[in-house]
């Protein structure tokens, strides 16, 4: 639908048939006026007899509207209702013109009548065809000066109530389309499932609003959360155009910052310094800017090049504000949704370990596919150090002896601190003396822990690797340390079982309750690998709040296989952070609100990776749901009371005391005592009373259980 093609707005319909049940009240007023005045018996006759033929004349023209209508011929249909007013209201004019001075202010209906349905034109158009039909009345009747004078300034009066009302009608009609508008483009994007249906979405909208057709129009979105707000969708725009408009948030956040929600129009001249615009874009006359904001941070941004300045209504500006801010949650609700599908790919990917063999070249080898498909990276290695040297243990699309000799410093300072390295833009950075091979692009190094080790993927493109791929790099080192170390004890024939790794996955296997426990215990190690590599203050954290969590599922009467549902919750709780920046956790203050609402989001990503894997469908439920309040003020869904899930309520304590008596980087852990006094404290607001009961008892009866649970 283009702006030239509008349907008629609810309001116009409305004002349509409102305009033929004022014909209806009209005719019906002045025949009931008749009847009454003939009963009364104080009215002449003559006037009786001119009253009904007007009463007949307003009939008429109800039945010469409704009868094209019910032919579904609106055109005729306003066309003969307009006329036929016209003739009615004359005819009383003519019949009541000697006897009553006011009576051409009968001839003001068809004005009423016109401007409901029709533009100033016809209005203005029906008031000339009135002044002139006044006239012909005044010297039909041999009408003097004075009256011919009359009737001029009656037609004034009907010019300018013409105006006046159409101007009056034109401003509720405009203001009622772009309420209409945004509300139907505002559902729209609801419904929307890719960003460049957004765009067009948007583009659509703006349109209409500010009355253009197909002019040069771009969505700008930090779609992959590099800190840069690149074009997703344009129209009107070259492609070589579209790869160069770029928005930094470092460098010209604040040009967006400083925008209005309804938009800004300005002189593209005057950003090109602070926003990379060209082509269409910085040659148009006028730049029409609309932030997109979600919870008053900014995603993203929409750009509309025009020949001129177009004027807006406030009703205009917050229609754009109200798309705005949906277009925003829909770029955030698609976000989220591709990053979901992203980590179920990649958790699938990471925890089918057949494809990667049993021997410790073909690990690796199968390391190196993986890092170079999980973050689309031009080419990906794993490195061993032996001594002081190096060799490659597999390589994809990368050049070994280009690696081993000219990322050679970078590979000592890997191996020298065994923390992740990420070298966004090689041409940029000065940290490593490196080859002219690395002179462009982005490099990113993860260690493999305990296995003398280090995963490595190389990119073209500066700004290629996102904080979450880098985040999958990290899971992936984990995992290969895991099945690296289970192919050189089955190398050299040691039985390990005694040993961390085979230890916990037997213990674990006893706790899965299933045919596959070895295997799937596995897996669940593997998540809490990851977990714990991501955020390493939280190494350990899984066992303890799940051995707590399980005693306290033990005094609530709970089985064995729920205790065990529990416990490895637990361990899984917060698998969802695996998908949110690591710089958030671990600033060193209280985390802001839009800061928050990304936290908040980590129970429903948790779910949705757990629930990938048929066998932790319990589990998933439970990580959902652990951060939900007992009065209904937790997150994500709100949920009260008993709504939550039992095992949700029992990892709520358990979590909430570990979380209690651990350091934060913003504020000190609290002791044990002082936890357990405020957990207590919390029962009915925080947390289920008959949890608290249960672990208040297991505080009293057993606190070196309680205490071993925290750090």
């Amino acid at each position: 639908m283009t702006a030239t093609t509008l349907a008629r707005s609810e309001a116009e319909r409305t004002l349509d048939q409102l305009g033929q049940r004022a014909r209806v009240g009209v005719a019906i007023t002045v025949a009931t006026f008749v009847v009454l005045a003939r009963q009364i018996g104080e009215a002449p006759d003559n006037l009786l007899a001119r009253g009904f033929v007007i009463a007949v004349g307003f009939f008429i023209a109800v039945l010469a509207h409704d009868l094209p209508i019910r032919l579904r011929q609106r055109t005729a249909a306003v066309a003969a209702g307009v006329l036929a007013d016209v003739a009615a209201t004359s005819l009383a004019v003519l019949l009541l013109f000697q006897d009553f001075p006011l009576a051409p202010v009968a001839l003001l209906w068809p004005v009423f009548t016109v401007g409901l349905v029709a533009n100033a034109v016809y209005v203005l158009g029906v008031a000339a065809l009135e002044t002139i039909v006044l006239l012909a009345i005044a010297f039909t009747d041999n009408a003097s000066v004075t009256d011919a004078f009359t009737a001029s300034g009656w037609g004034l009066l009907y010019f300018v109530v013409a105006f006046a009302y159409s101007e009056i009608l034109r401003q509720f009609r405009s203001a009622q389309r772009a309420t209409e508008t945004a509300m139907t483009h505002s559902a729209g994007l609801a419904f929307c499932s890719t960003a460049e249906e957004v765009g067009e979405m948007l583009f659509d909208f703006v349109d209409i609003i500010l009355g253009t057709t197909g002019s040069p129009a771009a969505l700008l979105h930090d779609e992959r959360d590099a800190g840069a707000h690149v074009a997703i969708a344009a129209r009107g725009i070259d492609p070589d155009t579209r790869t160069r408009l770029r928005l930094v948030d470092s460098g010209s956040g604040d040009v967006l910052a400083l925008v209005q929600d309804g938009g800004m129009w300005t002189d593209p001249r005057r950003l090109s310094e602070r926003l990379a615009l060209a082509g269409p874009m910085l040659e148009a006359k006028s730049l029409f800017i609309v932030p997109l904001r979600d919870q008053r941070r900014i995603v993203g941004a929409l750009l509309v090049a025009c020949p001129r300045e177009r004027r807006m209504s406030e009703e205009a500006q917050r229609g754009v504000a109200r798309v705005a801010a949906q277009a925003a949650a829909a770029l955030q609700r698609l976000r989220a949704a591709r990053l979901v599908q992203q980590q179920r790919a990649a958790m699938s990917f990471l925890l089918d370990v057949r494809r990667a063999g049993d021997d410790a070249s073909a690990i690796a080898a199968w390391a190196a596919r993986a890092a170079r498909d999980l973050t689309g990276a031009s080419g990906a290695a794993v490195v061993s150090r032996q001594r002081n040297s190096y060799r490659t243990l597999a390589v994809s699309a990368l050049q070994s002896d280009d690696l081993l000799v000219g990322a050679k410093p970078f590979l000592d300072a890997i191996f020298a601190r065994q923390l992740p390295i990420v070298v966004a833009d090689l041409a940029q950075d000065q940290r490593f003396a490196l080859s002219d091979v690395f002179s462009g692009g982005s490099l990113v190094g993860v260690p493999v822990h305990g296995e003398g080790a280090a995963l490595l993927v190389n990119d073209k493109r500066a700004d290629a690797l996102t904080s979450a791929q880098v985040e999958l790099m990290i899971m992936l080192a984990d995992q290969v340390a895991l099945l690296l170390s289970r192919a050189h004890a089955v190398a050299h024939g040691i039985q390990r079982g005694g040993e961390v790794v085979q230890g916990r996955v037997a213990e674990l296997a006893e706790r899965m309750h299933s045919p596959r426990a070895e295997l799937e215990a596995r897996m669940v190690e593997a998540l809490r690998l990851a977990i714990e590599g991501n955020q390493p203050h939280l190494a350990g954290s899984g066992d303890r709040v799940g051995r707590l969590g399980a005693a306290l599922a033990q005094r609530a009467g709970l089985d064995e296989i729920a205790r065990d549902q529990v416990y490895v919750a637990a361990l899984l709780r917060d698998v969802g952070q695996l998908g949110i920046d690591r710089a958030i956790f671990e600033r060193s203050r209280a985390l802001a609100e839009p800061e928050l609402a990304i936290v908040h989001q980590h129970p429903v990503l948790g779910e949705s990776i757990l629930a990938s894997l048929g066998f932790l469908q319990s589990a998933a439920s439970i990580v959902r749901a652990h951060h939900e309040r007992w009065d209904g003020t937790g997150y994500p869904d709100g949920a009260s009371g008993e709504h939550i899930p039992l095992g949700a309520r029992i990892l709520a304590v358990a979590d909430g005391y570990h979380a209690m008596t651990s350091e934060r980087p913003y504020r000190t852990a609290f002791s044990p005592q002082d936890a357990v006094r405020t957990i207590v404290d919390a029962s009915a607001h925080a947390f289920d009373p008959k949890i608290v009961e249960a672990f208040a008892a297991l505080a009293e009866s057993s606190p070196q259980e309680v205490a071993s649970s925290s750090t």
